[in-house]
C-alpha cells in the first residue's frame, strides 16, 4: 500500500460502532490489507492508495487490554482511477464478527485520512 498525490486509485475503509457501545470511542481498529503491516488507526474513514486489482481487506479492534475482536475480511476489487468504498461496522457483542460490506466505486477521492 503506498500513498500517491495523484493516483485516484484505492480502498476507503470506514470504520464505525453503535453509539451505546460508547467504550469502543477509546479502542483503536486495526486494518490489514493483503496481509500487509496492520495499521492501527481511530475509528472513522481512511483512504488506502493500492493498485488496480482484488484485494483482502481485514478488519479488526483492540478491546482495551483483552486482545483483538470483531475481526472480519472482504474482497474488494479496486479499478483504475476508482476509490473502492469498504464499510465496517463492531458487533453489538465484541466476541462476534463485526459486518462488512463493499459499495460502488466512487471516481473521486474524498477528503480523508491517506495511509501506507
Amino acid at each position: 500500500m503506498t500513498v500517491s498525490a495523484e493516483g485516484n486509485t484505492g480502498i476507503r475503509v470506514t470504520t464505525k460502532f453503535f453509539p451505546l457501545a460508547f467504550l469502543l470511542f477509546f479502542c483503536k481498529t486495526i486494518v490489514t490489507i493483503d496481509g500487509a503491516a496492520a495499521s492501527v488507526l481511530p475509528w472513522g474513514s481512511h483512504l488506502f492508495t493500492v493498485p488496480p486489482g482484488t484485494h483482502e481487506v481485514a478488519v479488526s479492534f483492540r478491546y482495551f487490554f483483552f486482545g483483538t475482536y470483531g475481526e472480519n475480511r472482504i474482497t474488494a476489487e479496486v479499478h483504475a482511477g476508482q476509490v473502492t468504498p469498504v464499510r465496517y461496522r463492531a458487533p453489538l457483542v465484541v466476541f462476534m464478527r463485526g459486518p462488512m460490506a463493499v459499495d460502488p466505486p466512487s471516481s473521486d477521492l474524498p477528503s480523508t485520512t491517506s495511509h501506507n
